[in-house]
């Protein structure tokens, strides 16, 4: 796993329930050249951050949604901030392997 994480927006996740009631799935939409689809496929797990709907988080997220951007030039305009997640603080011998996550969000899952 990376030490620098990246973040960018999406509004094409959703909770997708499978069969079975043990087995839940997110579904993420994504061109296969993005920088995440890109970055899942090398790491296998990104966070899917929820940030709340307000018109400064708007303005914030569409900084960092042009596609063909790379992550440096995302990143410069990045107005959150970011921490170690719950898994990261419970499993600290194997931090690496966890994505951060958005402080501002009020949920993050990992997938």
């Amino acid at each position: 796993m990376t030490n620098k994480p990246t973040f960018g927006p999406y509004s094409l996740v959703q909770p997708y329930y499978v069969a079975g009631k043990d087995y839940y799935a997110m579904l993420l939409n994504c061109r296969n050249s993005s920088n995440t689809a890109q970055n899942i496929l090398r790491n296998g797990k990104c966070t899917i951050n929820f940030v709340t709907d307000e018109k400064s988080t708007f303005k914030s997220l569409v900084k960092l949604s042009w596609p063909g951007d790379t992550p440096e030039e995302k990143m410069k305009n990045f107005d959150f901030t970011y921490e170690d997640g719950l898994m990261c603080k419970e499993d600290p011998s194997n931090a690496s392997m966890y994505p951060k996550v958005i402080c501002e969000a009020f949920q993050s899952i990992m997938i």
